[in-house]
């Protein structure tokens, strides 16, 4: 072992991690001992915590925008939010909210992008993965028309 960081108390189930080279710190989205999803951002250059935010309705496996500027946070299968959260990775606010299906699980923004969203909704939305665009606050659906935020 090189080191031991000691990050938040009363972490109860980590969903997610995600880290930006370009500056420095990773977010890591859990569910505290009390059942609230939860995001937090260390500084990987001095292991301190810049910020822990309770995020509503929940959280699950978040993903970051290559110049480590906005979070896209889902809501966690396990909830009815039609929507996921985009934060601002340097503070936590919550920026916009992308409205699609319900149950929203992983996002996944590969280095090539785009953003993909998956849902595990049973009402047949979670027949698609979804393709967000990230410099709009609109998932695109095959098949069908954008919805708004």
């Amino acid at each position: 072992m090189i080191k031991t960081i000691h990050t938040v108390a009363g972490v109860g189930d980590v969903r997610g991690v995600a880290a930006s080279a370009v500056t420095g710190r990773l977010y890591v989205a859990y569910i505290d001992a009390f059942g609230t999803g939860m995001v937090y951002c260390l500084n990987i250059y001095d292991a301190t915590i810049l910020w822990n935010r309770s995020i509503s309705p929940g959280v699950d496996r978040l993903a970051i925008k290559l110049n480590g500027q906005l979070l896209y946070v889902p809501t966690w299968e396990g909830g009815s939010a039609d929507y996921i959260n985009v934060l601002d990775a340097n503070s936590g606010e919550i920026v916009r909210k992308v409205h699609f299906s319900n149950r929203s699980h992983d996002t996944l923004y590969p280095l090539s992008g785009p953003i993909f969203q998956e849902t595990k909704a049973n009402d047949g939305s979670s027949n698609y993965l979804y393709l967000i665009d990230p410099t709009e606050a609109y998932p695109v659906v095959p098949g069908s028309s954008t919805f708004s935020v």
